[in-house]
């Protein structure tokens, strides 16, 4: 099975993600990180995802919450490159 690995902007884009919630609800900013980890867990072992607007990648959206994972496949290793708001403008313009 393959591995999940997370870039350092992918990681910075869920910190962001994380604090922002919890500034209202600290428990639901936990459940949100785990269903966006749940979702990238996921991709190591069905990658589901669709081809993203970019060469060599793909974007999964994490279901029932308005975020987008985008993230390459290397040879045993799913690679998340970002963690995109649905309302974000992507790719920056």
């Amino acid at each position: 099975m393959r591995t999940t690995r997370w870039t350092n902007a992918a990681q910075a884009d869920l910190r962001g993600v994380i604090a922002y919630i919890a500034t209202d609800n600290s428990y639901h900013a936990q459940t949100v990180k785990d269903r966006i980890q749940t979702a990238a867990d996921g991709l190591a072992r069905y990658n589901t995802g669709r081809p993203s607007r970019f060469p060599n990648t793909y974007e999964k959206l994490v279901s029932g919450l308005p975020y987008i994972l985008v993230y390459r496949v290397e040879k045993s290793t799913i690679v998340v490159l970002r963690l995109i708001h649905t309302a974000q403008s992507y790719p920056p313009r």
